[in-house]
């Protein structure tokens, strides 16, 4: 993936057969329109789009969605390693480029275990 200078860069990770962190990126001037037609697909209720919570009609719908969107992706894979050490290892490569490029605002996972387990620490 290429991140660009001045880039607003959305993070999510996902723990299925490995370590997934994920990364869209976006010039600034596009990212509310993108946000616009995310919000557009949520539900009566629904404070948030998460694909675990989806059936596969609804992820079919959001993903056309977001193939639209002017946005560009990134994704970086650990696998064979506990989540403890792959986390670091995606997240700082992801960090890492984004840096290089000078893309602006990162906006990383927060997880509350991850927060109350790196809490102190330097780690991403």
């Amino acid at each position: 993936m290429t991140f660009r200078a001045g880039d607003r860069v959305y993070v999510d990770e996902s723990k299925a057969l490995g370590y997934y962190v994920v990364a869209t990126a976006a010039a600034v001037g596009d990212v509310r329109d993108s946000e616009r037609a995310l919000r557009g697909l949520l539900l009566p209720g629904q404070r948030r789009l998460h694909f675990k919570s989806e059936n596969d009609s609804r992820r079919r719908q959001i993903l056309s969605r977001m193939c639209v969107l002017e946005v560009r992706v990134g994704v970086w894979v650990v696998r064979q390693l506990p989540d403890r050490e792959a986390r670091p290892l995606s997240l700082g490569s992801l960090v890492d480029a984004a840096a290089r490029s000078g893309a602006g605002q990162q906006e990383l996972p927060a997880h509350s275990r991850h927060r109350r387990r790196n809490r102190g620490s330097k780690a991403p």
